[in-house]
Order: C-alpha cells, then structure tokens, then sequence
C-alpha cells in the first residue's frame, strides 16, 4: 500500500474498499448471485470521498 511517508489510514481504508469489490466481482463471475454486499468502514473521509471522489487525496484508488 505504500510507504510511511506515502499511505495514510484513509487511502488505507480505501484501498480495502476497493479490494473487497474485487473480490466480490470475481465471486459473481464464479456464479454467486448474493443481492447484497455490507461493507463496514469506520472512515468518515472515505465514505463521504465515494460519492464525489474528484480532486480529493486518495481519488486516484476510486
């Protein structure tokens, strides 16, 4: 994820949110057709940065 001077806990946080999609995407080509996906994150930025995530630190992981 980067070094210490380059990753911080938001773009952290994002970086699991996009994994976990990943993950789910390669589940449903696998044939899992589940109609819901929770996702728990206790990161306010970066929940707020999903629904406008230009020019924001870290918009390059959305």
């Amino acid at each position: 994820m980067g070094g210490e001077m380059t990753s911080t806990l938001y773009t952290g946080e994002l970086q699991g949110i996009s994994l976990v999609l990943q993950v789910a995407q390669e589940d449903r080509r696998k044939g899992n057709r589940r109609s819901k996906l929770p996702i728990y994150t206790d990161n306010q930025a970066a929940i707020r940065s999903t629904a406008k995530p230009k020019g924001k630190f870290g918009a390059y992981l959305l």
